[in-house]
Protein backbone atom coordinates (compact mmCIF):
# COMPACT_ATOMS: atom_id res chain seq x y z
CA UNK A 1 0.00 0.00 0.00
CA UNK A 2 3.08 2.74 0.84
CA UNK A 3 4.50 1.44 -2.76
CA UNK A 4 0.59 2.36 -4.21
CA UNK A 5 1.00 5.98 -2.65
CA UNK A 6 4.84 6.48 -3.10
CA UNK A 7 3.40 5.70 -7.15
CA UNK A 8 0.62 7.83 -6.88
CA UNK A 9 2.89 10.79 -5.93
CA UNK A 10 5.71 10.19 -8.23
CA UNK A 11 3.30 10.24 -10.92
CA UNK A 12 1.54 13.27 -9.91
CA UNK A 13 4.42 15.22 -9.49
CA UNK A 14 5.82 14.29 -13.33
CA UNK A 15 2.99 15.53 -15.02
CA UNK A 16 2.98 18.76 -12.95
CA UNK A 17 6.36 19.36 -14.07
CA UNK A 18 5.18 18.76 -17.91
CA UNK A 19 2.55 21.16 -16.92
CA UNK A 20 4.33 24.21 -15.12
CA UNK A 21 6.67 23.77 -18.64
CA UNK A 22 3.95 24.35 -21.30
CA UNK A 23 2.79 26.74 -19.23
CA UNK A 24 5.72 28.43 -18.45
CA UNK A 25 8.40 27.95 -21.13
CA UNK A 26 9.66 30.87 -23.31
CA UNK A 27 11.79 30.40 -26.43
CA UNK A 28 15.34 31.68 -26.12
CA UNK A 29 17.41 31.84 -28.94
CA UNK A 30 20.62 30.67 -27.40
CA UNK A 31 21.71 29.80 -31.31
CA UNK A 32 22.51 33.22 -32.31
CA UNK A 33 25.55 34.46 -30.62
CA UNK A 34 24.86 38.03 -29.70
CA UNK A 35 21.82 36.73 -27.40
CA UNK A 36 24.11 34.10 -25.49
CA UNK A 37 26.90 36.48 -24.70
CA UNK A 38 24.46 39.16 -23.87
CA UNK A 39 21.25 37.54 -22.22
CA UNK A 40 21.31 39.43 -19.14
CA UNK A 41 20.45 42.58 -21.39
CA UNK A 42 17.46 41.11 -23.01
CA UNK A 43 14.42 41.31 -22.16
CA UNK A 44 10.96 39.12 -23.21
CA UNK A 45 8.67 40.84 -25.73
CA UNK A 46 6.68 38.68 -27.57
CA UNK A 47 4.31 41.58 -29.35
CA UNK A 48 4.17 42.32 -33.65
CA UNK A 49 4.83 45.57 -34.64
CA UNK A 50 4.80 47.23 -37.71
CA UNK A 51 8.47 47.72 -39.83
CA UNK A 52 8.31 51.99 -40.41
CA UNK A 53 11.73 53.11 -40.66
CA UNK A 54 11.72 57.07 -42.12
CA UNK A 55 14.15 55.69 -44.91
CA UNK A 56 11.11 53.85 -46.54
CA UNK A 57 12.13 50.17 -46.07
CA UNK A 58 13.48 48.85 -42.79
CA UNK A 59 17.40 47.74 -42.45
CA UNK A 60 18.31 44.39 -40.72
CA UNK A 61 21.13 43.93 -38.80
CA UNK A 62 23.11 40.75 -37.64
CA UNK A 63 23.13 42.30 -34.42
CA UNK A 64 22.77 45.45 -33.05
CA UNK A 65 25.23 47.74 -34.81
CA UNK A 66 27.27 44.90 -36.52
CA UNK A 67 27.19 43.76 -40.13
CA UNK A 68 23.51 45.01 -42.37
CA UNK A 69 21.23 42.12 -43.82
CA UNK A 70 17.78 41.84 -45.69
CA UNK A 71 15.65 44.90 -45.50
CA UNK A 72 11.91 44.49 -44.52
CA UNK A 73 9.34 46.40 -46.35
CA UNK A 74 7.27 49.31 -44.10
CA UNK A 75 4.18 48.22 -43.77
CA UNK A 76 5.05 44.30 -42.65
CA UNK A 77 4.07 43.11 -39.62
CA UNK A 78 6.95 41.25 -37.75
CA UNK A 79 7.29 39.40 -34.49
CA UNK A 80 9.42 41.14 -31.55
CA UNK A 81 10.92 37.89 -29.88
CA UNK A 82 13.12 40.19 -27.50
CA UNK A 83 14.21 43.43 -26.60
CA UNK A 84 18.17 44.33 -26.07
CA UNK A 85 18.94 47.58 -24.41
CA UNK A 86 22.53 48.46 -25.14
CA UNK A 87 24.69 50.48 -22.68
CA UNK A 88 23.89 53.45 -23.96
CA UNK A 89 20.19 53.25 -23.57
CA UNK A 90 19.75 52.30 -27.58
CA UNK A 91 16.47 49.32 -28.06
CA UNK A 92 17.13 46.70 -30.62
CA UNK A 93 14.37 44.36 -31.59
CA UNK A 94 15.28 40.80 -32.45
CA UNK A 95 12.97 39.08 -34.43
CA UNK A 96 11.99 35.29 -35.39
CA UNK A 97 14.99 35.41 -37.80
CA UNK A 98 17.72 36.15 -35.47
CA UNK A 99 18.22 39.30 -37.36
CA UNK A 100 17.63 42.74 -35.06
CA UNK A 101 15.59 46.07 -36.11
CA UNK A 102 16.44 49.35 -34.16
CA UNK A 103 12.91 50.06 -32.33
CA UNK A 104 12.88 53.06 -33.16
CA UNK A 105 12.01 51.80 -36.67
CA UNK A 106 9.34 49.79 -35.58
CA UNK A 107 5.60 50.97 -35.06
CA UNK A 108 3.58 49.39 -32.12
CA UNK A 109 0.04 48.21 -33.48
CA UNK A 110 -2.68 49.86 -31.81
CA UNK A 111 -3.98 46.83 -29.84
CA UNK A 112 -2.19 47.88 -26.68
CA UNK A 113 -3.18 51.28 -26.85
CA UNK A 114 -7.30 50.59 -27.10
CA UNK A 115 -7.12 50.16 -23.47
CA UNK A 116 -5.55 53.65 -22.79
CA UNK A 117 -8.13 55.74 -24.69
CA UNK A 118 -11.25 53.74 -23.70
CA UNK A 119 -10.23 52.96 -19.86
CA UNK A 120 -13.38 53.96 -19.13
CA UNK A 121 -15.33 52.00 -21.10
CA UNK A 122 -13.67 48.82 -19.86
CA UNK A 123 -15.47 46.49 -17.62
CA UNK A 124 -14.55 44.00 -15.48
CA UNK A 125 -18.27 42.57 -15.06
CA UNK A 126 -19.57 39.98 -17.07
CA UNK A 127 -22.65 41.32 -19.55
CA UNK A 128 -25.78 39.42 -19.34
CA UNK A 129 -25.27 37.76 -22.45
CA UNK A 130 -25.83 35.02 -24.85
CA UNK A 131 -23.16 33.76 -26.68
CA UNK A 132 -24.16 31.60 -29.46
CA UNK A 133 -20.97 29.92 -30.64
CA UNK A 134 -20.88 25.88 -30.55
CA UNK A 135 -17.36 24.44 -29.25
CA UNK A 136 -14.83 23.97 -31.75
CA UNK A 137 -17.09 26.73 -34.50
CA UNK A 138 -15.02 29.15 -36.66
CA UNK A 139 -14.93 32.58 -35.02
CA UNK A 140 -12.61 35.62 -35.06
CA UNK A 141 -10.76 36.55 -33.16
CA UNK A 142 -9.82 40.74 -32.87
CA UNK A 143 -6.48 42.91 -32.64
CA UNK A 144 -8.77 45.30 -31.22
CA UNK A 145 -12.55 45.82 -31.37
CA UNK A 146 -13.53 46.59 -34.86
CA UNK A 147 -9.79 45.94 -35.96
CA UNK A 148 -8.28 43.61 -38.03
CA UNK A 149 -9.43 40.07 -37.48
CA UNK A 150 -8.05 36.38 -38.05
CA UNK A 151 -10.05 33.49 -38.35
CA UNK A 152 -9.69 30.82 -35.56
CA UNK A 153 -12.11 28.53 -33.21
CA UNK A 154 -14.24 28.21 -30.13
CA UNK A 155 -11.80 26.28 -27.67
CA UNK A 156 -13.59 27.63 -24.70
CA UNK A 157 -17.15 25.76 -25.67
CA UNK A 158 -19.63 27.35 -23.47
CA UNK A 159 -17.51 28.60 -21.15
CA UNK A 160 -15.67 30.92 -23.53
CA UNK A 161 -17.23 34.04 -21.21
CA UNK A 162 -15.00 33.25 -18.48
CA UNK A 163 -11.99 33.53 -20.38
CA UNK A 164 -12.61 37.29 -21.13
CA UNK A 165 -11.77 40.11 -18.97
CA UNK A 166 -12.86 42.96 -19.38
CA UNK A 167 -15.49 43.60 -21.60
CA UNK A 168 -16.03 46.38 -23.86
CA UNK A 169 -19.71 47.63 -25.29
CA UNK A 170 -18.96 49.48 -28.59
CA UNK A 171 -21.38 52.66 -29.95
CA UNK A 172 -23.16 50.04 -31.74
CA UNK A 173 -23.93 48.04 -28.52
CA UNK A 174 -21.87 45.18 -29.26
CA UNK A 175 -20.07 43.46 -26.18
CA UNK A 176 -16.62 42.61 -27.16
CA UNK A 177 -14.26 40.15 -24.57
CA UNK A 178 -10.77 40.22 -23.96
CA UNK A 179 -8.55 37.19 -23.64
CA UNK A 180 -5.46 37.44 -22.63
CA UNK A 181 -4.17 33.93 -23.15
CA UNK A 182 -6.01 31.37 -24.91
CA UNK A 183 -4.61 28.12 -25.68
CA UNK A 184 -1.47 29.27 -26.85
CA UNK A 185 -3.34 32.34 -28.30
CA UNK A 186 -3.00 35.93 -26.66
CA UNK A 187 -3.47 39.53 -26.72
CA UNK A 188 -6.83 38.97 -28.53
CA UNK A 189 -10.51 40.32 -28.63
CA UNK A 190 -13.94 38.38 -29.39
CA UNK A 191 -16.88 39.90 -29.97
CA UNK A 192 -19.50 38.27 -28.16
CA UNK A 193 -22.46 39.81 -29.66
CA UNK A 194 -21.50 38.81 -33.07
CA UNK A 195 -18.75 35.84 -32.85
CA UNK A 196 -18.14 35.34 -37.11
CA UNK A 197 -18.99 38.74 -38.84
CA UNK A 198 -16.18 40.18 -40.98
CA UNK A 199 -17.85 43.22 -42.18
CA UNK A 200 -17.40 44.81 -38.20
CA UNK A 201 -13.60 45.64 -39.24
CA UNK A 202 -12.99 49.47 -39.72
CA UNK A 203 -9.56 51.43 -41.34
CA UNK A 204 -6.83 50.55 -38.60
CA UNK A 205 -5.70 52.66 -36.16
CA UNK A 206 -1.92 53.14 -36.49
CA UNK A 207 -0.55 55.09 -33.34
CA UNK A 208 1.83 57.32 -34.89
CA UNK A 209 3.13 58.51 -37.77
CA UNK A 210 3.64 56.05 -40.57
CA UNK A 211 6.40 56.00 -43.43
CA UNK A 212 4.97 52.87 -45.77
CA UNK A 213 3.39 55.09 -48.25
CA UNK A 214 1.76 52.73 -50.84
CA UNK A 215 2.46 49.47 -48.80
CA UNK A 216 -0.02 50.36 -46.34
CA UNK A 217 -0.57 47.29 -44.36
CA UNK A 218 -4.42 45.79 -45.04
CA UNK A 219 -5.79 42.53 -44.46
CA UNK A 220 -4.23 41.38 -48.14
CA UNK A 221 -1.10 42.08 -47.31
CA UNK A 222 -0.33 40.99 -44.59
CA UNK A 223 0.47 37.22 -42.88
CA UNK A 224 -1.97 36.00 -40.20
CA UNK A 225 0.41 37.28 -37.93
CA UNK A 226 -2.21 38.48 -35.37
CA UNK A 227 -1.92 35.90 -32.74
CA UNK A 228 0.27 33.19 -31.81
CA UNK A 229 -0.23 29.85 -33.32
CA UNK A 230 -2.23 28.26 -31.28
CA UNK A 231 -1.58 24.79 -29.56
CA UNK A 232 2.11 25.19 -30.65
CA UNK A 233 3.78 22.75 -28.48
CA UNK A 234 7.72 22.18 -28.79
CA UNK A 235 9.37 18.69 -28.09
CA UNK A 236 9.73 19.29 -24.56
CA UNK A 237 6.09 19.43 -24.16
CA UNK A 238 5.70 16.41 -26.08
CA UNK A 239 8.38 14.41 -24.68
CA UNK A 240 8.25 14.83 -20.70
CA UNK A 241 4.57 13.88 -20.53
CA UNK A 242 5.85 10.34 -22.39
CA UNK A 243 8.94 10.63 -20.17
CA UNK A 244 6.26 10.11 -17.30
CA UNK A 245 4.65 7.58 -18.32
CA UNK A 246 7.40 5.70 -19.33
CA UNK A 247 8.58 5.81 -15.81
CA UNK A 248 5.24 5.30 -14.21
CA UNK A 249 4.60 2.13 -15.93
CA UNK A 250 8.11 0.79 -15.55
CA UNK A 251 7.43 0.93 -12.11
CA UNK A 252 4.00 -0.71 -12.20
CA UNK A 253 5.90 -3.46 -13.88
CA UNK A 254 9.16 -3.44 -11.61
CA UNK A 255 7.77 -3.43 -7.88
CA UNK A 256 5.36 -6.27 -7.75
CA UNK A 257 8.11 -8.43 -9.70
CA UNK A 258 11.00 -7.59 -6.73
CA UNK A 259 8.36 -8.22 -4.50
CA UNK A 260 7.47 -12.20 -6.06
CA UNK A 261 11.50 -12.86 -5.87
CA UNK A 262 11.73 -11.98 -2.43
CA UNK A 263 8.78 -14.42 -1.41
CA UNK A 264 10.27 -17.21 -3.63
CA UNK A 265 14.15 -16.35 -1.91
CA UNK A 266 12.02 -16.61 1.53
Amino acid sequence: MKKLISLTLLVTLLLSLTISVHADVIWEPFEDTFYATHQADFSYCGEYAYANSPEGVTQTYKKPGGKTGDTIENGELVYIQHIYTSPDGDTWALLNEYVYVPMAHLLNRYDSEFFTDHEAELTDTPPEITVEIPDGAEMLTWTYPRGRATQSQNYWGDDILQGCTPFYTDPDGLVWGYIGYWYGRQNLWVCLSDCNNPDLAEPEIFPGETYWGENAPTGDNLPDATIQPGRDYTWLHIALPLVAVAIAGGLLLFWPRKKRVKQEEA
